[in-house]
């Protein structure tokens, strides 16, 4: 791999412990020394940036002084990359092999591909066997935590968008992919953990808010790239489901993020109408045909 094919790409914001370990577990790819490794600390107040240099000096810092989100980061890193492909990672996921570059790069010798998917573990502990039986495909969409862009790919779309916040950004690139005919390929020999537990999120200080940022992006989402006709059954039938299964049964503190998300969509239509790229009936129910990205994998699936 020559010194120019691959960067690597983290944001990161006031988790120094997450991200040591992370990094450290890069330093163990095989061919390591070859990339370029960027970190862009998002406003960071734990000294972050200080002992990037002193632990990792090899790393190259990028930093805002007030966090300006995790999309602008994402959006700076790519749009100033000088590799021919990134490799996108959240600070608390890494590599569990040691020698991914090597399937990520043959990955790509495929010409229609645009972005690689990896298969991701979501959890604190791996389990004792991570054997699979899979193979690659093409999907619909990939996952923000793992994934690798084609540069050449990136520049001829849209950036992510910055003002949703989080959440949505993957799927708003991945149906400007689909009309342009390139590529997401699953790639399941490119093995991540992320060292989250998913069902304990629910107790975190954010996790409202995180409701309120996924609803609304899905219905952005909608607005923007489903048939007139489509959009209308789908936000409804969104709405309705969410109410019945969820806030009139198991959750009924969602109320609020759910009012509150519905009042974002509301004032964002006129911006969404503005921007919007609808797939035709055609494209739409043969995008809905491919698969569905990996985004939870466990040993059993």
């Amino acid at each position: 791999m020559s010194e120019s094919q691959l960067e690597i790409h983290i944001t990161t914001k006031n988790r120094w412990q997450e991200l040591q370990f992370t990094l450290t577990q890069l330093r163990l790819q095989e061919g390591y020394e070859h990339a370029r490794i960027v970190v862009f600390d998002d406003g960071s107040t734990d000294n972050t940036s200080n002992l990037l240099a002193v632990h990792f000096p090899e790393v190259e810092r990028l930093r805002n002084e007030k966090s300006r989100g995790l999309i602008h980061c994402r959006n700076y890193m790519l749009n100033n990359c000088r590799a021919e492909f990134a490799i996108s990672l959240d600070d608390d996921a890494h590599f569990v092999d040691k020698s991914v570059f090597k399937y990520i790069q043959k990955s790509f010798e495929n010409e229609q591909v645009g972005v690689l998917a990896f298969r991701i573990f979501w959890g604190k502990q791996l389990p004792e066997n991570t054997a699979h039986a899979q193979s690659s495909e093409r999907v619909q969409s990939f996952v923000g935590c793992g994934h690798a862009w084609r540069l050449s790919v990136w520049r001829q779309i849209e950036n992510y968008p910055a003002w949703w916040k989080f959440y949505g950004e993957e799927d708003f690139a991945a149906y400007q992919l689909y009309k342009r005919n390139i590529y997401i390929l699953y790639q399941p020999n490119v093995f991540v953990q992320h060292r989250v537990e998913v069902k304990s999120r629910k107790n975190d200080s954010d996790y409202q808010q995180r409701l309120r940022r996924a609803w609304r992006a899905g219905w952005f989402l909608m607005l923007l790239f489903y048939p007139l006709n489509v959009f209308f059954r789908s936000f409804a039938y969104s709405v309705f489901t969410q109410f019945k299964n969820r806030i009139f049964k198991s959750e009924p503190q969602a109320i609020k993020p759910m009012l509150l998300a519905i009042i974002d969509f509301l004032l964002a239509i006129p911006r969404l109408l503005k921007n919007r790229k609808s797939l035709t009936k055609k494209e739409f129910y043969e995008f809905q045909r491919l698969p569905s990205a990996k985004i939870y994998w466990t040993p059993n699936s």
